[in-house]
């Protein structure tokens, strides 16, 4: 109650009701907030103000308040329920019944619960974001996210010992899910630097470009260095400028590089020498370990969020030595495989699938901005997903966050062409 009457909770609540009001005004709103309190819980707002968690609560609310203002502007809001919505509703099916059939409580561990809040999110994103003016505020409210907790951990990096993916107080983030995320939001803030013609907006996406790039390489994570390298590689690709591309991101590298630490370029050359290396030896017996558990619960797995319980179970005897019980396997695939089984990996990559395919079709429409923005998801999912192969999170991710935005993308592409072909028609 104390905290709640300090100076931060009226601060705190002040906001909350502020963003209550702008919620009733219009349902996107309260989405917005529900993506910032979900994506800045670990970064600081854990710690700068626990209440909003452990007594407020703001994400439950926000969530179950955007669902009401959706409900009572449902003559705005159309019910739309595409194909992506019931793979994430089968795949949550898929997670309770391996949860079930492992004789675990179905709602005892924060995967069930958390994956939930993924299906309410995506359920609102598609039914409530109706045109690409929602889909961009949506986009750069995850820029100025992800910027923020970049300079955030930046400053830690400079002014202490600590390194920048550890907190003074919530020690929540590990390095290679920090670099995964920025190596997401790095082609979104590439693509809107070349695309918007605002200079304000290009100034912005520019430095949000530079400070990720700049982030991945401080992480020191081999796993985002790779997915940085790919993710780069593809954006230059798709660009109709690649050579003029190419030439501006030889000059970062030329620059950044200039800056890189051995130890840094140590570390990468590491992964030559891995059986030398601890880290990659945990994610080899890990991977083991995942692949022993399919072989043996081959249709629905052990349990969605049981691999660090039983992992010493399925771990050779040879590499029992770098694990050890609660433990996390870091690749989303096999994370998936060995928790939910074939049934759920198939169900988790035809909803990848099912989005990349969409990307595809969008671009070809050739209907801006609506194309670029389409190109610079499908590329952060794919630079995420990437990344996946070296971190958890199979069930509650930026990736939960792309899936929706893509499909309501698609879904305004469709109607903006519906209406094109029946104004032809009609003349």
């Amino acid at each position: 109650m104390e905290q709640l009457l300090s100076l931060r909770g009226f601060f705190t609540l002040s906001l909350a009701g502020l963003g209550a009001a702008l919620t009733f005004k219009k349902a996107k709103y309260g989405i917005i907030i529900f993506i910032i309190l979900l994506l800045l819980r670990a970064p600081f707002l854990a710690s700068w103000f626990p209440p909003i968690y452990s007594v407020l609560h703001l994400p439950k609310v926000f969530g179950i308040l955007t669902l009401i203002s959706w409900l009572l502007q449902k003559n705005k809001y159309p019910l739309r329920l595409p194909i992506q919505f019931w793979l994430m509703v089968s795949f949550l099916g898929v997670i309770c019944l391996s949860r079930f059939l492992a004789h675990s409580e179905v709602f005892g561990n924060k995967v069930t619960s958390e994956f939930f809040k993924m299906c309410v999110l995506f359920l609102l994103i598609v039914n409530v974001v109706k045109d690409e003016k929602d889909v961009k505020q949506i986009i750069w409210t995850l820029l100025g996210i992800t910027f923020v907790v970049t300079l955030y951990h930046y400053h830690y990096y400079k002014t202490s010992w600590r390194s920048i993916f550890v907190l003074p107080v919530y020690r929540g983030l590990d390095r290679n899910e920090f670099a995964a995320t920025l190596v997401a939001m790095i082609p979104l803030a590439y693509i809107f630097f070349k695309k918007e013609g605002h200079i304000l907006k290009r100034v912005f996406s520019g430095l949000c470009f530079l400070s990720f790039v700049g982030g991945v390489i401080l992480t020191r994570s081999r796993a985002g260095a790779l997915a940085l390298g790919v993710t780069l590689f593809v954006s230059i690709l798709q660009d109709t400028k690649r050579v003029k591309s190419a030439f501006f991101i030889l000059i970062l590298g030329l620059i950044i590089g200039s800056r890189i630490s051995e130890r840094y370029i140590d570390r990468i050359k590491s992964i030559v020498h891995y059986r030398e290396d601890t880290s990659a030896m945990i994610r080899i017996a890990t991977n083991r370990a995942a692949i022993n558990m399919v072989k043996t619960y081959p249709i629905f797995g052990i349990g969605a969020g049981n691999f660090g319980n039983l992992v010493l179970n399925y771990t050779p005897e040879s590499l029992k030595q770098y694990v050890e019980t609660g433990i996390n396997i870091h690749n989303i695939f096999l994370q998936v495989a060995s928790e939910t089984g074939l049934i759920g990996l198939l169900v988790f990559i035809t909803l990848i699938m099912k989005s990349f395919i969409d990307v595809i079709r969008l671009r070809k429409y050739k209907l801006e901005p609506i194309g670029y923005m389409a190109t610079g998801l499908g590329i952060s999912l794919f630079g995420y997903c990437l990344a996946g192969q070296f971190i958890p999170g199979a069930y509650y991710k930026y990736q939960y966050i792309f899936f929706p935005l893509i499909t309501a993308i698609s879904q305004i592409a469709h109607e903006k062409l519906a209406k094109y072909m029946d104004a032809h028609l009609y003349h």
